[in-house]
């Protein structure tokens, strides 16, 4: 892997925690625990969404093709 590839994840990392850090100085009201329960899954889920896109590439329709009915062929009564 490339520095630049192993820096962008340290980064991400470093992100998520800094991340979960702030959540825990939030003020315990029912908004600072509203907001709180987001940030908290969603500022460490940029390192995992970063990590997972590494990954091997996988098509949407790797099964096969995808077939759908035309519209003509959904048409009902006389033309």
């Amino acid at each position: 892997m490339s520095s630049q590839s192993d820096q962008l994840k340290q980064r991400t990392l470093t992100f998520g925690v800094d991340v979960l850090r702030l959540v825990d100085d939030l003020p315990r009201t029912l908004a600072g625990q509203t907001i709180g329960r987001q940030l908290a899954r969603s500022g460490p889920a940029i390192g995992s969404n970063y990590r997972r896109s590494l990954g091997q590439f996988r098509p949407i329709g790797r099964n096969g093709p995808i077939e759908r009915p035309c519209e003509q062929e959904r048409q009902v009564g006389p033309k």
